[in-house]
């Protein structure tokens, strides 16, 4: 509910404003003050935090005085500039009298304050003291649900359930499965202590593979729990001459290789590239290079695998990787897909979606990071044998960052 002064001492005029600012959601008649004259107008003023001041400009300075033509300016400036009043967050100015119509305007026109010229017979005069009002509704009511403040810690997001997701609840971490009203997602949640606070974390898998259902799930879930971090795990393909399998790449920048548009050139079809890269937070950058220089808690990390593995050791690299909407088995593309960044580590479905959704997101924005484990080389020689593997050093690479670097 937004609050109102309304100074007006015309009985009529009053009542026709009321009606009017009534009329509008979010107003209602409880939340009108009303006085006649400046000084009382003064001391609600000195006391009380206005949404909205609506001011007849020829009013008395006191209760028991005459009007006075210049009252309602007088008192427009002692609020602007003086600092024992609280200046309401928008001001109306209501007047009959062309001359002081004119000369307000001159007067107040660096004070984004409304003018309005009154006329008791003419309906566009409350119209426009509507029109403003609802705008200050809306504008009040999305400054309250745009809180500043995150609600949990992080939101975590898998691709599909098995293997990714299941490796991600299997990380230690005692995650409960919760479900939301009129929503089909099941979600998990844990606490997390650190620094000497419990912090709230959460965990769901989109319902398909891609960008489209990435990125849908991460709206929800940043609006539902307004995480401070939004994070996906989970297996990539790899550029082969840059990466071994169970590599967890962590993507920065990342980008849509297949956005861009068909042209015709000289009758032949054309594909005209146009990819949107979007970078990794710095800081979050550079703790992974931390990390990754980190040889013994990598060994680590791979010694508790205990089925099949790679012979070569675990390793985080930081660098571009590109979001598509197909599984690639072709090295030809993935070829032309690395002209589009000559640094080019992996080539996966999601990524981009979820640094897009933190990057579009209303504030609070959460930052977003991927870090996703080599499980193929996008070259037509898939092979499932390291799928769990890569699941695995993937989820315990994020859950091993969240709790000693982040």
């Amino acid at each position: 509910m937004i609050k109102l002064l309304i100074i007006e001492d015309d009985q009529k005029k009053l009542q026709k404003i009321s009606e009017t600012l009534c009329s509008v959601d979010g107003i209602n008649h409880d939340k009108i003050d009303h006085v006649v004259d400046v000084t009382n107008a003064k001391r609600l003023l000195r006391t009380t935090s206005y949404d909205l001041l609506i001011l007849d400009i020829v009013i008395p300075l006191r209760v028991d005085t005459n009007l006075k033509k210049d009252a309602g300016i007088i008192l427009l400036k002692e609020i602007l500039e003086r600092d024992s009043f609280q200046i309401p967050h928008h001001i109306i100015a209501v007047t009959q009298h062309d001359e002081i119509f004119d000369s307000l305007k001159k007067e107040f026109a660096n004070d984004l304050i409304t003018f309005i010229k009154y006329s008791p017979d003419d309906s566009s005069t409350l119209l426009q003291i509507k029109r403003k009002a609802g705008i200050i509704v809306c504008t009040k009511f999305r400054s309250q649900n745009l809180s500043s403040d995150y609600s949990s810690y992080i939101a975590m997001i898998c691709a599909t359930e098995r293997p990714e997701l299941q490796s991600l609840l299997n990380n230690g971490w005692d995650w409960q499965l919760i479900q939301m009203p009129n929503d089909a997602t099941s979600y998990y949640q844990t606490t997390l202590e650190k620094d000497d606070k419990t912090h709230i974390v959460h965990a769901a898998c989109a319902p398909k593979m891609g960008m489209t259902a990435a990125a849908i799930l991460s709206g929800k879930m940043v609006n539902r729990f307004k995480p401070k971090y939004l994070i996906m795990s989970g297996i990539t393909a790899g550029y082969k001459d840059e990466t071994n399998l169970g590599d967890v790449i962590v993507a920065d920048p990342v980008w849509d290789w297949g956005a861009g548009k068909w042209t015709e050139n000289n009758s032949q079809l054309e594909f005209l590239h146009e990819p949107h890269q979007i970078p990794l937070d710095s800081l979050i950058r550079d703790k992974f290079s931390d990390m990754a220089r980190n040889e013994q808690l990598l060994f680590d990390i791979r010694k508790k695998w205990k089925a099949k593995s790679p012979k070569h050791d675990l390793r985080i690299l930081v660098g571009p990787s590109a979001s598509g909407a197909a599984v690639l088995a072709d090295g030809e593309i993935c070829e032309k897909i690395r002209k589009q960044h000559r640094k080019l580590l992996g080539i996966e479905m999601e990524a981009y979606a979820i640094y897009s959704a933190a990057f579009e997101a209303i504030p609070p924005k959460p930052i977003a990071f991927s870090a996703k484990a080599v499980v193929d080389f996008a070259d037509g020689n898939k092979d499932d044998s390291y799928h769990e593997y890569a699941a695995y050093t993937s989820s315990e690479v994020v859950k091993t960052f969240i709790e000693a670097y982040l």
